[in-house]
């Protein structure tokens, strides 16, 4: 069952993240900001001194940065993880760490600030996996031996 909804959550995600794509391509400037501010915000924010070209460049910015938080926000692996819990070991550090191997064949990709911990693990650490309640990250490796953490996504099991 868990992997019939994680498939339903992942289809639904794609086709919500292909309408929002499709919409911001059919209107270059959907984030305008006569839509979002009041006349009155855009005068003490400096958006009436700008140009109708350096406008647009900004509401194209805008429109992009919100595209982007979306996709990161609504983009997930839909795995859940049996093995949480102590018991586990590093079996092998990929890509300088961006990447976490455990000994059950689990591979992890490490959020980006994160990784500066991940680079110093080393082959056989012992590693406990916790929920961290990130939905980008949802799970939280804590190396037992450097009492460093990471937050991870499960790539695959």
């Amino acid at each position: 069952m868990k992997i019939k909804s994680a498939m339903y959550f992942i289809a639904f995600t794609l086709f919500l993240l292909e309408c929002v794509s499709i919409a911001f391509a059919k209107n270059k400037h959907i984030l305008r900001f006569d839509k979002l501010m009041t006349p009155e915000e855009q005068k003490r924010m400096g958006i009436t001194k700008l140009t109708k070209s350096e406008r647009e460049l900004l509401e194209q910015w805008l429109t992009n940065w919100t595209l982007n938080v979306l996709v990161k926000a609504t983009v997930r692996s839909g795995q859940t993880y049996d093995g949480v819990g102590g018991s586990h070991w590093v079996s092998k550090k990929i890509d300088g760490g961006r990447f976490i191997k455990l000994e059950d064949g689990s591979l992890w990709e490490i959020s980006p600030i994160d990784r500066i911990n991940t680079r110093l693990w080393l082959v056989t650490e012992e590693i406990t996996v916790i929920e961290s309640g990130n939905p980008l990250y949802p799970y939280m490796l804590i190396n037992s031996d450097s009492e460093d953490t990471a937050e991870a996504k499960l790539i695959s099991r």
